[in-house]
Protein backbone atom coordinates (compact mmCIF):
# COMPACT_ATOMS: atom_id res chain seq x y z
CA UNK A 1 0.00 0.00 0.00
CA UNK A 2 2.86 2.38 0.83
CA UNK A 3 4.42 1.79 -2.58
CA UNK A 4 1.05 2.28 -4.28
CA UNK A 5 0.50 5.55 -2.39
CA UNK A 6 3.97 6.80 -3.32
CA UNK A 7 3.45 5.90 -6.97
CA UNK A 8 0.09 7.65 -7.08
CA UNK A 9 1.58 10.78 -5.53
CA UNK A 10 4.42 10.85 -8.05
CA UNK A 11 1.97 10.36 -10.93
CA UNK A 12 -0.26 13.15 -9.63
CA UNK A 13 2.64 15.60 -9.17
CA UNK A 14 4.00 14.79 -12.63
CA UNK A 15 0.61 15.32 -14.23
CA UNK A 16 0.03 18.50 -12.21
CA UNK A 17 3.36 19.92 -13.32
CA UNK A 18 2.60 19.20 -16.97
CA UNK A 19 -0.86 20.80 -16.61
CA UNK A 20 0.48 23.93 -14.87
CA UNK A 21 3.20 24.38 -17.48
CA UNK A 22 0.73 24.02 -20.34
CA UNK A 23 -1.78 26.36 -18.70
CA UNK A 24 0.93 28.94 -18.01
CA UNK A 25 2.04 28.82 -21.65
CA UNK A 26 -1.57 29.32 -22.74
CA UNK A 27 -2.01 32.34 -20.47
CA UNK A 28 1.23 33.92 -21.69
CA UNK A 29 0.23 33.33 -25.29
CA UNK A 30 -3.23 34.86 -24.75
CA UNK A 31 -1.70 37.90 -23.01
CA UNK A 32 1.19 38.22 -25.49
CA UNK A 33 3.72 37.88 -22.69
CA UNK A 34 7.24 36.48 -22.63
CA UNK A 35 9.29 35.69 -19.55
CA UNK A 36 13.06 35.94 -19.57
CA UNK A 37 13.22 32.13 -19.52
CA UNK A 38 11.05 32.07 -22.65
CA UNK A 39 13.56 34.26 -24.47
CA UNK A 40 16.38 31.91 -23.54
CA UNK A 41 14.41 28.80 -24.45
CA UNK A 42 13.33 30.16 -27.82
CA UNK A 43 16.81 31.35 -28.71
CA UNK A 44 18.23 27.97 -27.68
CA UNK A 45 15.75 26.17 -29.96
CA UNK A 46 16.32 28.61 -32.82
CA UNK A 47 20.10 28.10 -32.69
CA UNK A 48 19.55 24.34 -32.96
CA UNK A 49 16.96 24.43 -35.75
CA UNK A 50 16.64 25.45 -39.38
CA UNK A 51 18.22 28.80 -40.17
CA UNK A 52 20.44 28.64 -37.10
CA UNK A 53 23.58 29.60 -39.02
CA UNK A 54 21.98 32.76 -40.41
CA UNK A 55 20.70 33.71 -36.94
CA UNK A 56 24.09 33.11 -35.33
CA UNK A 57 25.85 35.10 -38.06
CA UNK A 58 23.42 37.99 -37.54
CA UNK A 59 24.10 38.02 -33.80
CA UNK A 60 27.86 37.86 -34.32
CA UNK A 61 27.72 40.70 -36.83
CA UNK A 62 25.98 42.91 -34.28
CA UNK A 63 27.95 41.64 -31.26
CA UNK A 64 31.35 40.36 -32.43
CA UNK A 65 32.53 40.08 -28.83
CA UNK A 66 30.69 38.96 -25.69
CA UNK A 67 31.85 39.30 -22.09
CA UNK A 68 30.11 37.28 -19.38
CA UNK A 69 30.92 38.40 -15.86
CA UNK A 70 30.15 36.18 -12.85
CA UNK A 71 30.24 33.22 -15.21
CA UNK A 72 30.13 30.75 -12.32
CA UNK A 73 26.41 31.53 -12.05
CA UNK A 74 25.68 30.50 -15.66
CA UNK A 75 23.40 27.53 -16.32
CA UNK A 76 23.81 24.91 -19.08
CA UNK A 77 21.26 26.48 -21.41
CA UNK A 78 22.91 29.89 -21.31
CA UNK A 79 26.37 28.47 -21.98
CA UNK A 80 25.02 26.28 -24.80
CA UNK A 81 23.70 29.43 -26.51
CA UNK A 82 27.03 31.22 -26.29
CA UNK A 83 28.97 28.17 -27.47
CA UNK A 84 26.78 27.95 -30.56
CA UNK A 85 27.22 31.64 -31.24
CA UNK A 86 30.95 32.01 -30.61
CA UNK A 87 32.50 28.54 -30.42
CA UNK A 88 35.36 27.91 -32.84
CA UNK A 89 35.10 31.44 -34.23
CA UNK A 90 38.57 33.02 -34.22
CA UNK A 91 37.16 36.23 -35.71
CA UNK A 92 34.98 36.76 -32.62
CA UNK A 93 35.62 36.92 -28.92
CA UNK A 94 33.92 35.21 -25.99
CA UNK A 95 35.31 36.26 -22.63
CA UNK A 96 34.23 34.38 -19.50
CA UNK A 97 35.07 35.89 -16.11
CA UNK A 98 34.29 34.03 -12.94
CA UNK A 99 35.36 32.23 -9.81
CA UNK A 100 33.72 28.85 -9.10
CA UNK A 101 34.25 29.29 -5.36
CA UNK A 102 31.86 32.27 -5.35
CA UNK A 103 28.79 30.50 -6.75
CA UNK A 104 25.82 29.11 -4.84
CA UNK A 105 25.17 26.23 -7.21
CA UNK A 106 21.79 25.18 -5.85
CA UNK A 107 20.49 28.74 -6.21
CA UNK A 108 18.59 29.80 -9.34
CA UNK A 109 19.97 27.12 -11.63
CA UNK A 110 23.70 27.77 -11.46
CA UNK A 111 25.58 24.60 -12.38
CA UNK A 112 29.15 23.67 -11.40
CA UNK A 113 29.47 21.30 -14.35
CA UNK A 114 28.80 24.18 -16.73
CA UNK A 115 31.83 25.92 -15.28
CA UNK A 116 33.86 22.72 -15.61
CA UNK A 117 32.85 22.40 -19.27
CA UNK A 118 33.82 26.00 -19.97
CA UNK A 119 37.14 25.47 -18.20
CA UNK A 120 37.88 22.47 -20.43
CA UNK A 121 36.90 24.46 -23.53
CA UNK A 122 39.18 27.37 -22.64
CA UNK A 123 42.05 25.02 -21.77
CA UNK A 124 41.80 23.38 -25.20
CA UNK A 125 42.08 26.75 -26.91
CA UNK A 126 45.04 27.72 -24.73
CA UNK A 127 43.36 30.90 -23.54
CA UNK A 128 42.77 30.46 -19.82
CA UNK A 129 44.19 33.04 -17.45
CA UNK A 130 44.12 33.61 -13.71
CA UNK A 131 44.53 36.65 -11.52
CA UNK A 132 47.64 36.16 -9.43
CA UNK A 133 47.69 39.52 -7.63
CA UNK A 134 45.30 40.52 -4.85
CA UNK A 135 44.98 44.31 -4.88
CA UNK A 136 42.40 44.57 -2.10
CA UNK A 137 44.08 43.07 0.96
CA UNK A 138 47.17 43.61 3.03
CA UNK A 139 50.16 41.33 2.54
CA UNK A 140 49.88 39.74 6.00
CA UNK A 141 46.22 38.81 5.46
CA UNK A 142 47.02 37.39 2.03
CA UNK A 143 49.81 35.29 3.51
CA UNK A 144 47.47 34.02 6.23
CA UNK A 145 44.77 32.99 3.74
CA UNK A 146 47.34 31.33 1.50
CA UNK A 147 48.66 29.37 4.47
CA UNK A 148 45.18 28.33 5.59
CA UNK A 149 44.08 26.88 2.26
CA UNK A 150 47.37 25.42 1.06
CA UNK A 151 47.63 23.44 4.31
CA UNK A 152 44.70 21.30 3.08
CA UNK A 153 45.42 18.71 0.39
CA UNK A 154 42.07 19.27 -1.33
CA UNK A 155 40.27 22.31 0.15
CA UNK A 156 37.46 22.18 -2.43
CA UNK A 157 35.50 19.45 -4.18
CA UNK A 158 36.39 18.60 -7.79
CA UNK A 159 39.98 19.50 -7.01
CA UNK A 160 41.07 18.98 -10.63
CA UNK A 161 38.81 21.84 -11.65
CA UNK A 162 38.44 23.95 -8.52
CA UNK A 163 41.73 24.36 -6.74
CA UNK A 164 43.21 27.03 -4.56
CA UNK A 165 45.68 29.32 -6.30
CA UNK A 166 47.93 31.29 -3.92
CA UNK A 167 48.18 34.98 -4.80
CA UNK A 168 50.62 37.76 -4.03
CA UNK A 169 49.81 41.25 -2.70
CA UNK A 170 49.72 44.31 -4.91
CA UNK A 171 52.39 47.02 -4.75
CA UNK A 172 50.23 49.28 -2.54
CA UNK A 173 48.90 46.55 -0.25
CA UNK A 174 50.51 47.92 2.92
CA UNK A 175 50.34 51.65 2.30
CA UNK A 176 47.48 52.22 4.79
CA UNK A 177 47.54 49.42 7.39
CA UNK A 178 45.22 49.11 10.34
CA UNK A 179 47.05 49.87 13.59
CA UNK A 180 45.99 49.61 17.22
CA UNK A 181 48.20 51.84 19.34
CA UNK A 182 50.71 51.84 16.48
CA UNK A 183 50.82 48.04 16.15
CA UNK A 184 49.27 46.03 13.32
CA UNK A 185 46.94 43.35 14.75
CA UNK A 186 46.97 39.72 13.66
CA UNK A 187 45.08 39.87 10.35
CA UNK A 188 43.24 36.52 10.54
CA UNK A 189 41.75 35.61 13.90
CA UNK A 190 39.33 32.94 15.10
CA UNK A 191 37.14 33.64 18.11
CA UNK A 192 35.82 30.89 20.38
CA UNK A 193 32.55 31.15 22.28
CA UNK A 194 32.69 30.14 25.94
CA UNK A 195 30.51 27.18 26.95
CA UNK A 196 28.53 27.77 30.14
CA UNK A 197 25.44 26.53 31.92
CA UNK A 198 23.15 29.02 30.15
CA UNK A 199 24.10 28.35 26.55
CA UNK A 200 24.83 24.62 26.48
CA UNK A 201 22.57 21.90 25.17
CA UNK A 202 20.91 19.43 27.51
CA UNK A 203 20.87 16.26 25.43
CA UNK A 204 23.65 15.68 24.65
CA UNK A 205 25.42 18.12 26.91
CA UNK A 206 28.71 19.83 26.24
CA UNK A 207 27.66 21.76 23.13
CA UNK A 208 26.50 25.34 22.59
CA UNK A 209 22.93 25.73 21.36
CA UNK A 210 22.59 27.20 17.88
CA UNK A 211 20.46 30.18 18.92
CA UNK A 212 22.82 30.97 21.79
CA UNK A 213 25.82 30.75 19.46
CA UNK A 214 24.29 33.21 17.00
CA UNK A 215 23.32 35.65 19.74
CA UNK A 216 26.72 35.39 21.41
CA UNK A 217 28.59 35.94 18.16
CA UNK A 218 26.45 39.00 17.35
CA UNK A 219 27.02 40.49 20.79
CA UNK A 220 30.78 39.89 20.64
CA UNK A 221 31.01 41.40 17.15
CA UNK A 222 29.00 44.49 18.08
CA UNK A 223 30.99 45.05 21.26
CA UNK A 224 34.29 44.80 19.38
CA UNK A 225 33.08 47.34 16.82
CA UNK A 226 32.07 49.73 19.58
CA UNK A 227 35.47 49.36 21.24
CA UNK A 228 37.28 49.99 17.95
CA UNK A 229 35.26 53.12 17.20
CA UNK A 230 35.64 54.49 20.71
CA UNK A 231 39.38 53.86 20.62
CA UNK A 232 39.49 55.52 17.20
CA UNK A 233 37.88 58.61 18.74
CA UNK A 234 40.73 58.59 21.25
CA UNK A 235 43.30 58.38 18.44
CA UNK A 236 44.32 54.80 19.24
CA UNK A 237 43.01 53.07 16.10
CA UNK A 238 44.07 54.28 12.67
CA UNK A 239 44.09 53.25 9.04
CA UNK A 240 47.11 54.83 7.49
CA UNK A 241 47.34 58.32 8.95
CA UNK A 242 43.59 58.69 9.57
CA UNK A 243 41.41 57.57 12.44
CA UNK A 244 39.27 54.50 11.81
CA UNK A 245 35.78 55.44 10.57
CA UNK A 246 32.56 53.37 10.44
CA UNK A 247 32.87 53.34 6.64
CA UNK A 248 36.12 51.41 7.01
CA UNK A 249 34.31 48.49 8.65
CA UNK A 250 32.45 45.71 6.82
CA UNK A 251 30.83 42.58 8.23
CA UNK A 252 30.17 39.40 6.28
CA UNK A 253 27.26 37.26 7.47
CA UNK A 254 25.77 34.09 6.06
CA UNK A 255 22.09 35.03 6.38
CA UNK A 256 19.90 38.10 6.81
CA UNK A 257 18.94 36.79 10.25
CA UNK A 258 22.56 36.98 11.34
CA UNK A 259 22.73 40.52 10.00
CA UNK A 260 19.59 41.43 11.95
CA UNK A 261 21.11 40.06 15.15
CA UNK A 262 24.24 42.16 14.70
CA UNK A 263 22.13 45.24 14.00
CA UNK A 264 20.12 44.68 17.16
CA UNK A 265 23.32 44.30 19.17
CA UNK A 266 24.71 47.51 17.66
CA UNK A 267 21.47 49.35 18.39
CA UNK A 268 21.58 48.23 22.01
CA UNK A 269 25.00 49.85 22.25
CA UNK A 270 23.75 53.16 20.90
CA UNK A 271 24.55 52.66 17.23
CA UNK A 272 21.47 53.39 15.15
CA UNK A 273 21.23 51.58 11.81
CA UNK A 274 19.09 51.17 8.73
CA UNK A 275 18.68 47.88 6.91
CA UNK A 276 18.70 47.74 3.12
CA UNK A 277 18.28 44.13 2.12
CA UNK A 278 17.62 42.58 -1.26
CA UNK A 279 14.53 40.88 0.15
CA UNK A 280 12.59 44.15 0.36
CA UNK A 281 14.32 46.53 -2.04
CA UNK A 282 11.68 46.07 -4.74
CA UNK A 283 9.01 47.32 -2.35
CA UNK A 284 10.82 50.61 -1.71
CA UNK A 285 9.87 54.03 -3.00
CA UNK A 286 12.99 54.04 -5.20
CA UNK A 287 11.79 50.88 -6.93
CA UNK A 288 8.37 52.44 -7.55
CA UNK A 289 9.97 55.58 -8.95
CA UNK A 290 12.26 53.52 -11.13
CA UNK A 291 9.19 51.80 -12.59
CA UNK A 292 7.70 55.21 -13.35
CA UNK A 293 10.94 56.28 -15.01
CA UNK A 294 11.12 53.14 -17.17
CA UNK A 295 7.53 53.71 -18.29
CA UNK A 296 8.44 57.24 -19.36
CA UNK A 297 11.51 55.98 -21.23
CA UNK A 298 9.34 53.43 -23.02
CA UNK A 299 6.96 56.20 -24.17
CA UNK A 300 8.91 59.50 -24.11
CA UNK A 301 6.18 61.39 -25.97
CA UNK A 302 3.49 60.43 -23.45
CA UNK A 303 3.06 63.68 -21.51
CA UNK A 304 1.35 62.03 -18.56
CA UNK A 305 4.16 59.53 -18.03
CA UNK A 306 6.76 62.23 -18.46
CA UNK A 307 5.14 64.47 -15.84
CA UNK A 308 4.84 61.52 -13.47
CA UNK A 309 8.53 60.67 -13.65
CA UNK A 310 9.66 64.31 -13.48
CA UNK A 311 7.72 64.75 -10.22
CA UNK A 312 9.46 61.82 -8.50
CA UNK A 313 12.18 62.49 -5.96
CA UNK A 314 14.57 60.79 -8.37
CA UNK A 315 14.38 63.66 -10.88
CA UNK A 316 13.21 66.20 -8.33
CA UNK A 317 11.02 68.60 -10.36
CA UNK A 318 8.78 70.67 -8.09
CA UNK A 319 5.28 71.94 -8.91
CA UNK A 320 6.46 75.42 -9.92
CA UNK A 321 9.16 74.04 -12.22
CA UNK A 322 6.74 71.58 -13.82
CA UNK A 323 4.22 74.37 -14.47
CA UNK A 324 6.93 76.53 -16.02
CA UNK A 325 8.14 73.64 -18.17
CA UNK A 326 4.59 72.83 -19.32
CA UNK A 327 4.15 76.41 -20.55
CA UNK A 328 7.35 76.31 -22.62
CA UNK A 329 6.67 74.15 -25.65
CA UNK A 330 10.21 74.33 -26.93
CA UNK A 331 11.74 73.28 -23.60
CA UNK A 332 9.27 70.41 -23.31
CA UNK A 333 10.11 69.21 -26.82
CA UNK A 334 13.82 69.24 -26.02
CA UNK A 335 13.19 67.23 -22.87
CA UNK A 336 11.10 64.69 -24.82
CA UNK A 337 13.87 64.40 -27.39
CA UNK A 338 16.41 63.72 -24.64
CA UNK A 339 14.22 60.97 -23.23
CA UNK A 340 13.87 59.55 -26.74
CA UNK A 341 17.68 59.39 -26.93
CA UNK A 342 17.79 57.55 -23.58
CA UNK A 343 15.24 55.09 -24.97
CA UNK A 344 17.37 54.47 -28.03
CA UNK A 345 20.45 53.94 -25.86
CA UNK A 346 18.45 51.49 -23.76
CA UNK A 347 17.61 49.52 -26.92
CA UNK A 348 21.15 49.60 -28.27
CA UNK A 349 23.38 49.41 -25.19
CA UNK A 350 21.18 48.26 -22.32
CA UNK A 351 19.38 49.88 -19.43
CA UNK A 352 22.50 50.62 -17.36
CA UNK A 353 24.01 52.72 -20.15
CA UNK A 354 20.71 54.56 -20.61
CA UNK A 355 20.35 55.24 -16.91
CA UNK A 356 23.91 56.52 -16.59
CA UNK A 357 23.35 58.87 -19.52
CA UNK A 358 20.11 60.14 -17.96
CA UNK A 359 21.69 60.69 -14.53
CA UNK A 360 24.46 62.76 -16.07
CA UNK A 361 22.47 64.75 -18.64
CA UNK A 362 19.57 65.54 -16.29
CA UNK A 363 22.00 66.42 -13.47
CA UNK A 364 20.21 64.05 -11.11
CA UNK A 365 22.85 64.04 -8.31
CA UNK A 366 22.79 67.85 -8.14
CA UNK A 367 19.00 67.98 -8.28
CA UNK A 368 18.68 65.48 -5.46
CA UNK A 369 20.95 67.55 -3.27
CA UNK A 370 19.13 70.80 -4.04
CA UNK A 371 16.00 71.75 -2.07
CA UNK A 372 12.73 71.41 -3.95
CA UNK A 373 10.66 74.52 -4.62
CA UNK A 374 7.63 72.78 -3.12
CA UNK A 375 7.57 69.90 -0.63
CA UNK A 376 6.01 66.69 -1.88
CA UNK A 377 5.26 63.33 -0.26
CA UNK A 378 8.33 61.90 -2.00
CA UNK A 379 10.51 64.74 -0.80
CA UNK A 380 9.15 64.35 2.72
CA UNK A 381 10.05 60.68 2.77
CA UNK A 382 13.61 61.57 1.84
CA UNK A 383 13.93 64.39 4.37
CA UNK A 384 15.35 62.07 7.03
CA UNK A 385 18.54 61.53 5.09
CA UNK A 386 20.50 62.20 1.95
CA UNK A 387 19.33 59.61 -0.52
CA UNK A 388 22.07 58.40 -2.82
CA UNK A 389 21.54 59.15 -6.50
CA UNK A 390 23.24 55.90 -7.46
CA UNK A 391 20.64 53.73 -5.73
CA UNK A 392 18.35 53.35 -8.79
CA UNK A 393 21.32 51.82 -10.60
CA UNK A 394 21.74 49.43 -7.70
CA UNK A 395 18.06 48.42 -7.93
CA UNK A 396 18.42 47.77 -11.67
CA UNK A 397 21.49 45.63 -11.05
CA UNK A 398 19.56 43.62 -8.45
CA UNK A 399 16.64 43.25 -10.84
CA UNK A 400 18.86 42.10 -13.68
CA UNK A 401 20.65 39.57 -11.47
CA UNK A 402 17.37 38.28 -10.07
CA UNK A 403 15.71 37.91 -13.47
CA UNK A 404 18.66 36.29 -15.21
CA UNK A 405 18.93 33.72 -12.42
CA UNK A 406 22.38 34.69 -11.27
CA UNK A 407 21.71 36.61 -8.07
CA UNK A 408 23.20 36.03 -4.66
CA UNK A 409 21.97 37.63 -1.45
CA UNK A 410 23.56 40.94 -0.65
CA UNK A 411 22.77 41.74 2.88
CA UNK A 412 21.72 44.72 4.89
CA UNK A 413 23.72 47.90 5.20
CA UNK A 414 23.83 49.60 8.57
CA UNK A 415 24.54 53.23 9.30
CA UNK A 416 25.95 53.84 12.76
CA UNK A 417 24.50 56.79 14.62
CA UNK A 418 26.49 59.36 16.50
CA UNK A 419 26.24 57.90 20.02
CA UNK A 420 28.21 54.86 21.08
CA UNK A 421 28.30 53.19 24.45
CA UNK A 422 28.98 49.96 26.26
CA UNK A 423 25.31 48.97 26.27
CA UNK A 424 24.86 49.76 29.95
CA UNK A 425 22.58 52.75 30.27
CA UNK A 426 23.13 53.78 26.64
CA UNK A 427 20.44 55.46 24.56
CA UNK A 428 20.06 53.90 21.10
CA UNK A 429 20.26 56.39 18.28
CA UNK A 430 17.04 57.00 16.42
CA UNK A 431 16.67 54.82 13.35
CA UNK A 432 16.84 56.66 10.05
CA UNK A 433 14.81 56.20 6.90
CA UNK A 434 16.17 54.56 3.73
CA UNK A 435 19.10 56.93 3.41
CA UNK A 436 22.21 58.19 5.12
CA UNK A 437 22.05 61.44 7.03
CA UNK A 438 24.84 63.99 6.59
CA UNK A 439 27.53 63.18 9.14
CA UNK A 440 26.33 59.56 9.57
CA UNK A 441 28.48 57.03 7.76
CA UNK A 442 27.43 53.57 6.61
CA UNK A 443 28.95 50.47 8.16
CA UNK A 444 28.34 47.63 5.73
CA UNK A 445 26.76 44.32 6.61
CA UNK A 446 27.18 42.02 3.60
CA UNK A 447 25.25 38.75 3.27
CA UNK A 448 26.81 36.10 1.06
Amino acid sequence: MAQLHTGTKVLFLTSARAFVRADLERHKRDESLLHYDDLLRRLDRALAGDGSEALAASVRERYPAALIDEFQDTDPQQYRIFRRLYGDRPDCGLFLIGDPKQAIYAFRGADVFTYMQARDDSTRTGHRYGLTVNRRSGSRLIAAVNCLFTSARAPFIYQDYIGFEPVVPGPTADEEPLRLNGVEPVPLQFWMLRLDAENQTTRPSGFIRGDAALAGAAQACAQYIVELLNRADAGEVTIGDSALKPTDIALLVRTHREGDLVQQALRHRGIGSVSLSEDSVFATQDAEELTTLLQALAAPHDEGRMRATLSTSLLGYGAVELERLGGDGRAWEKLSDRFQSYRERWQQQGIMAALQALLAAEQVPARRRAPSDQPTAAAGAAAGGLRQASRPGWIIMLARRSVRGAGRGRGPAASPGERRGSGQGSHPAQEQGPGVSPGVYPLSLECF
